[in-house]
Formats: structure tokens, C-alpha cells, sequence
């Protein structure tokens, strides 16, 4: 009798487990897909919940000058990256070393403007989207990963400064609007 049983619940159980599988499996296809149909429409917006700078003992706690973060929260902290069609619209804090930068030690201005080389490709289940933004004689190479809406990385490679990477979410643009 108990071995009935057993295989009774065997032969319920297998086939939910299998099911489970494939409800994830199809979870992260559906995520993807949105990712895929916000970054076709050409409007949307980036917005970073943490900051991790190249140098991680450069962020220091005043109550405490022992201590550094490799890690920054920028929740409360407003900025973007927001991207329509061919420009963007680019406010992003920087914690780090900035190189080669104009006497006075330049602006941290927001970026307006079109960017050039946008690029969008798949690989292993993330969307990466490249581009670049110049303003003046600055550079800032973006790069953006992304397999949900929600966990997104950018990582930003300057030609004044030194590299940064952040992490946040991606929402459609006219939500924010």
C-alpha cells in the first residue's frame, strides 16, 4: 500500500516540476521581451539606484575617515539616462578621478544632444545597447546590460574620467513624463 502511495505522489509530483520549469523558463522569455520592445520603441529611461566607482576607497564617510564604500546609494539622489530615439538626455553623478579635465576642472552639466554609434544586440539572454556621447572635447562611452526592466547595469568609460558603473532599472519613457 505505502508503495502505491509513493508512486501515486510520484506521478502527480513529476509533471508540476516539470510544469514549474517551464513557467520560469517562459517568465524570463516574457521579461526579455518586454526589455526587447522598450528598447525598439526608442524612448526610455534609466535611473540608478547604486554607483560603483572605479576606485572604491575614494568615497569616504566624514564621521568615520576609516572607512570607504566600493559602493554608493543613489536612491534619493536624482538621475537618468534618458534616451529618445537618436539623443539623449544624461545626468548621472560621478564619484572618482577625473583626468585630463579643463582648467577649473570642468562642468558636470547635463548632456543634451544626439549621441552617435547606437547600438542594440542580444547575446545569452541580456540586451546590450552601446552608444556615445560627446560634449566638447569630453567622450563618454556608455554601455547598458540588461535581462529584465529591473536589473539593468550602464558602465561608462569617459575620456576625462575614470570608468563608473551603475545599476538601476529602465522604465518607458512617457511613464515618467
Amino acid at each position: 500500500m505505502a508503495q502505491r502511495i509513493a508512486m501515486l505522489m510520484l506521478v502527480v509530483l513529476l509533471p508540476l516540476c516539470t510544469l514549474a520549469q517551464e513557467t520560469k523558463d517562459d517568465k524570463k522569455q516574457r521579461q526579455l521581451q518586454e526589455l526587447k520592445e522598450l528598447v525598439d520603441s526608442g524612448s526610455y529611461e534609466f535611473t540608478a539606484q547604486w554607483a560603483y566607482p572605479l576606485r572604491n576607497n575614494l568615497v569616504y564617510f566624514p564621521n568615520n575617515p576609516n572607512l570607504s564604500s566600493a559602493q554608493v546609494n543613489l536612491i534619493g539622489n536624482p538621475n537618468y539616462i534618458r534616451i529618445k530615439k537618436d539623443s539623449a538626455e544624461i545626468a548621472m553623478p560621478f564619484f572618482g578621478v577625473a583626468r585630463n579635465a579643463p582648467y577649473g576642472g570642468g562642468t558636470n552639466e547635463p548632456f543634451d544632444d544626439s549621441i552617435d554609434d547606437y547600438k542594440v544586440k542580444e547575446k545569452k539572454g541580456k540586451l546590450i545597447i552601446s552608444f556615445t556621447a560627446r560634449k566638447g572635447t569630453r567622450t563618454d562611452n556608455y554601455t547598458i546590460t540588461a535581462n529584465t526592466l529591473e536589473n539593468v547595469d550602464v558602465t561608462v568609460t569617459s575620456s576625462w574620467r575614470d570608468t563608473i558603473r551603475y545599476r538601476g532599472e529602465i522604465k518607458p519613457l512617457e511613464e515618467i513624463e
